[in-house]
């Protein structure tokens, strides 16, 4: 799918993530089971590290290749997710946004590009915009869906 996006020139934005997505749900499908990959990770880690450090100065020095991007961004996420087994957040904040995740994976780009598009970004305060903008908007979606489903949960019964 991402080679399609490659050679029919529909942006690259958006697909050199593409697979941390589905990397994320199944590291948290295997946590919840209390399965792992891997007994030892620390070796897993280090080679994480070390993927996404090369990947990462390969980028720079080449510039943006696109599968450069992906293997960097995979290497990151693979990083993050065994890192987390050894440090604990404890944030209510982090909390409250983990109930709608999901939608705000699904609308932050849309408001990225929305607002990216119409207003001036040369500053930090713009980012702060998009963030809250992407939040605000990403609630509102967990809320209808919830509602959805719970009218329609109704009506089936």
């Amino acid at each position: 799918y991402i080679t399609v996006c490659l050679y029919s020139h529909l942006g690259g934005f958006w697909y050199n993530t593409v697979l941390c997505f589905p990397l994320g749900c199944t590291y948290c499908r295997c946590n919840m089971n209390g399965k792992f990959f891997f007994e030892q990770k620390r070796p897993l880690l280090i080679l994480c590290f070390l993927i996404f450090i090369v990947s990462f100065i390969a980028i720079i020095h080449y510039g943006c290749i696109i599968y450069l991007q992906i293997v960097c961004s995979i290497g990151f996420v693979s990083f993050v997710f065994l890192s987390l087994e050894y440090v604990k957040f404890q944030s209510k904040f982090l909390n409250l946004i983990g109930g709608f995740s999901l939608e705000i994976f699904l609308v932050h780009s849309a408001v990225y590009n929305k607002f990216y598009t119409t207003f001036d970004t040369r500053n930090q305060f713009t980012i702060a915009i998009v963030i809250s903008l992407s939040l605000l908007v990403a609630y509102v979606v967990h809320l209808a869906s919830a509602a959805t489903t719970k009218y329609t949960n109704l009506f089936l019964q």
